[in-house]
């Protein structure tokens, strides 16, 4: 999708969400859509049936609908509507709804979170969410075993079930500044300082050694613009020149270094016009400026899109096109969600629960089209899907 702007020109998806933060845009009607796992309500069609979906099916009826949870790592699911006010269904029991409640009560349909408070981005770990505000506030709950609140503790007794402030108050707005992997967060400041804090076994927090943290701690350099979507275990950013860089477990070749080796601090990926980036279980999906899509590591069930299962430890295009966007993700259970310029959606990977969403349970090893017109498109670690439809 883009929306053309005499003064500016053509407007990506991501600067579509930033103009509707910034109130200079109306909102599209989008409708919400899921398939895959029904695992514990995840599909979000109410009642407790757990009969896996193959095709995309709609949430409710509402279209007031704004973005998704890009990448998401917890068994808690959540949206956002055009209000700011995040909606979730799925799993609570680490008090993922943050309405002050750990009570095991699941939600089988969206439910109202941290009691109709307003957010500008969020996103979520395996266990809980992080979301910034629109004064520059950031605000985490959820479970903080490996200290992801940044309150400075750890441990189970450091659960939040309502939101906790994260301290500073210049932290990013925007969806491209505000992410998660695995067991932590990463946030970027309106001064181009990138935080992180949580588990760090692998090297992830980019800080030069293995130590956990439970306080943001910077990653060296003062010009990052947009974090990655959910590595699990390995980090990666872009700066504003273009230049992606990644750090932590490299045990496929997901850094993109034409090696195996773990890395402690950031290293540079080759090239100078990479767009938008997102990891998952030991794999990597990015695009560049020109439109086209990229990816490496590891390749179990055609997760690379590369029309085979041979493992990349550099960056590979995925076929000749050069009409991807920015919107793309692949933290899900091995499979790959991507759109194009003209709202098609694509899927590939592993589809043994139907998240594919091509109407059957088989595995692609490159990208094929799902019907419909989509604006934002998400998975999760549970084989489930999600997208937008315009």
């Amino acid at each position: 999708m883009a929306i053309t702007d005499k003064k500016t020109g053509v407007w990506g998806l991501d600067q579509v969400f930033d103009k509707q933060n910034q109130g200079s845009i109306w909102y599209l009607a989008q409708s919400l859509h899921s398939w895959g796992n029904a695992e514990v309500g995840a599909l979000g069609q109410g009642g407790t049936s757990s009969d896996d979906r193959s095709s995309p099916v709609q949430i409710g009826s509402s279209t007031n609908w704004k973005r998704l949870c890009r990448g998401s790592r917890s068994k808690t699911v959540a949206v956002m509507n055009t209000s700011g006010v995040l909606y979730g269904w799925g799993r609570n029991q680490h008090g993922g709804f943050g309405n002050n409640s750990r009570s095991e009560s699941d939600a089988y349909s969206p439910v109202e979170m941290c009691d109709g408070a307003t957010w500008a981005a969020f996103a979520s770990w395996s266990e809980g969410f992080v979301a910034t505000k629109t004064d520059g506030t950031a605000w985490g709950w959820g479970e903080s075993y490996y200290g992801e609140l940044g309150q400075n503790d750890n441990g189970h007794p450091a659960q939040k079930s309502s939101p906790v402030q994260i301290p500073g108050t210049t932290w990013g707005t925007t969806r491209d500044t505000v992410s998660a992997h695995k067991n932590g967060i990463q946030l970027i400041k309106t001064d181009g300082t990138m935080w992180m804090t949580g588990q760090n076994s692998t090297g992830q927090l980019g800080q030069g050694n293995k130590t956990q943290y439970s306080s943001p701690v910077q990653i060296p350099g003062t010009t990052w613009a947009k974090t990655n979507i959910s590595g699990e275990n390995f980090t990666a950013a872009i700066k504003t020149d273009g230049t992606l860089w990644m750090w932590g477990y490299n045990n496929y070749g997901q850094l993109g270094q034409s090696n195996t080796t773990d890395r402690e601090s950031p290293v540079q990926v080759p090239g100078t016009t990479w767009r938008s980036v997102t990891g998952n279980y030991q794999s990597t999906l990015a695009t560049k400026t020109d439109g086209t899509l990229w990816s490496w590591g590891y390749n179990d069930r055609g997760r690379l899109g590369q029309n085979n299962t041979t493992n990349y430890s550099s960056p590979k295009q995925v076929g000749s096109g050069t009409d991807w966007s920015e919107t793309i993700t692949n933290s899900g259970v091995p499979s790959g969600l991507a759109i194009k310029t003209d709202g098609t959606l694509w899927t590939w990977g592993w589809g043994d629960q139907g998240q594919l969403a091509q109407n059957n349970t088989t595995n692609y090893s490159s990208p094929v089209q799902v019907p419909g017109n989509w604006v934002d498109v998400s998975n999760n670690a549970e084989a489930t899907s999600y997208g937008l439809k315009g």
